[in-house]
């Protein structure tokens, strides 16, 4: 992602002397992570509530709120995500209902974006920009200049 940033990005650009990527890093479409599969199953689905309930960090301040909130008006949903969650993991919560505060203890908040954006990519199977669809109208025109979103130009990054 640092590369697709600084091909955008000259302030990032001129502040990183090299970039070496020990594998390809252009695809993720084939990943084994089940919380990602679902997450690209889902993406547009999970981006347009994000974007309602104006939800910026996974584990971040809030987040504790967050599961509760959608859990008592979506129950099938939120128990499904948390089966989903404790698969995912190699041990057993003795407690599963206390999985967001107990999360948010041991790991940092990350972007809705960023995941969103790599849930884009697996889910399309292409190297592409951010989707700004499910975020207003016309968002993906005045950004792009293109009604779709265009494929991240590996050939120019250096």
């Amino acid at each position: 992602m640092f590369s697709a940033l600084a091909f955008d990005e000259d302030r990032i650009r001129d502040k990183v002397n090299l970039f070496v990527a020990f594998a390809p890093v252009t695809n993720i479409a084939k990943t084994s992570n089940e919380f990602m599969k679902s997450m690209a199953e889902n993406v547009d689905t999970i981006q347009w509530w994000i974007e309602l309930l104006q939800v910026k960090e996974y584990f971040g301040g809030d987040w504790s709120m967050i599961p509760r909130t959608i859990c008592a008006f979506a129950r099938e949903a939120c128990e499904a995500t948390l089966d989903l969650v404790l698969k995912s993991r190699n041990f057993e919560l003795k407690e599963p209902y206390l999985i967001s505060d107990y999360d948010r203890l041991l790991v940092n908040p990350v972007s809705y974006k960023q995941l969103i954006h790599f849930g884009q990519i697996i889910n399309m199977d292409r190297f592409q920009l951010y989707d700004y669809f499910n975020e207003g109208s016309g968002r993906n025109k005045a950004l792009y200049g293109l009604r779709g979103v265009p494929a991240i130009p590996i050939s120019e990054i250096q």
